[in-house]
């Protein structure tokens, strides 16, 4: 029984002690007090500007910390690129107590970096020498994931930036609508993996995206291209390659839907350029290269479908896709299509005057003849 008081006074002792550790940091150290603090240390060793909105607090559950309503960083002179909202900040007692922030996790309810929205995320940072490190990074996404790490430096002069990205099983239709907007010609909807390993340097948006280098890939599973219907642009070809009438527009749905979409891309200057877009559909496969150049906003691809389905002509069809990234063209490319065209024709008359001269011929000349007409 004596152990039992022992151990209870001693438990007891430790909850009292806590209390009057709490009530005594409360007291000791008005939080606010630390927002210019930490403004001042986050300029100082990053360059980055740091605004607080709103009353700092002490947070003890469900971790010791505190919690800011609002926060917003950005470039000196420029408008922020990323916007928090129900932030805690976690540290350790030591830098709090020190007045000094300088390693810890952000907890945060909601986050706006440029024009994407994440929310429930948990972020590592560390401050030391000029340099920033956020890792490791998760957040909810589109309703998928996001993680990974970034790290920024040289601030003093011109930053440089390292991002390395995985986002998995995102919704593409609303984060493409927050990036390109809703009244985009052409959306895609279906669930997105997502990598990218990118390096860039800047104090601007411009300088940003003109020195951004990297690569990406991309997968999406059971997706639709909403605003064209690809399955009618391999009919209208086939129709123009055997010289019949092109069939009405059908008044369904304009879409294509698609069972895998799949692609790797470099990034050179704020250009991506991939070599091996391939799109997979029930009736048709697409290959496509092209590019995406994020500094002018325009894209320019050129496809080539092959169908799945019995046509006259099965022929591989051209489809081209220019223009902004938010009102593209898509149609099919009448220059290649001609070409095609061209070289039935000539096949069909070196095939015709081949089989009408090769009966008056000897066996040598019509292998000799054949050679040329083969050239």
């Amino acid at each position: 029984m004596k152990i039992l008081r022992v151990i209870g006074i001693i438990v007891l002792a430790i909850v009292l002690l806590c209390v009057l550790l709490v009530i005594g940091a409360k007291l000791w150290i008005n939080p606010n007090k630390l927002k210019p603090r930490i403004e001042a240390e986050v300029r100082k060793n990053t360059g980055l500007v740091l605004k607080i909105d709103g009353d700092l607090a002490w947070t003890f559950y469900p971790v010791m910390g505190m919690s800011a309503p609002h926060l917003t960083l950005s470039l000196p002179k420029a408008t922020p690129f990323v916007e928090f909202n129900h932030v805690v900040i976690k540290t350790s007692l030591a830098q709090l107590f020190n007045r000094q922030v300088y390693s810890g996790e952000l907890k945060i309810g909601a986050t706006t970096l440029d024009r994407l929205r994440l929310s429930n995320a948990s972020v590592g940072f560390k401050i030391s020498q000029g340099r920033l490190t956020l890792a490791p990074i998760k957040a909810s996404l589109y309703n998928g994931a996001l993680s990974g790490s970034i790290e920024a430096n040289n601030f003093n002069t011109m930053p440089k930036w390292n991002w390395n990205l995985q986002a998995r099983a995102v919704q593409l239709k609303p984060l493409l609508i927050d990036v390109n907007g809703e009244n985009s010609k052409i959306q895609i909807s279906g669930l997105g993996n997502i990598n990218l390993k990118a390096t860039s340097i800047g104090t601007n948006r411009l300088q940003f995206i003109q020195n951004l280098q990297g690569q990406t890939n991309v997968n999406v599973e059971q997706g639709k291209l909403e605003g064209v219907n690809l399955n009618y642009l391999i009919q209208t070809a086939d129709a123009l390659l055997n010289r019949q009438a092109v069939g009405n527009e059908p008044t369904t749905a304009n879409e294509t839907v698609f069972d895998r979409l799949t692609g790797t891309g470099l990034i050179q200057n704020g250009l991506i350029t991939t070599k091996d877009l391939t799109l997979a559909a029930k009736t048709f496969t697409a290959q496509a290269q092209g590019n995406i150049s994020l500094l002018l906003d325009t894209l320019q691809f050129h496809l080539q479908i092959a169908s799945t389905n019995v046509l006259k002509s099965q022929w591989t069809i051209p489809v081209a896709v220019t223009g902004r990234i938010s009102q593209p063209t898509v149609q099919v490319d009448l220059d290649s299509l001609q070409k095609l065209l061209v070289s039935d024709g000539v096949d069909k008359l070196k095939e015709s005057a081949y089989e009408k001269i090769k009966t008056r011929v000897s066996p040598q000349a019509q292998q000799l003849l054949q050679n040329m007409l083969s050239r």
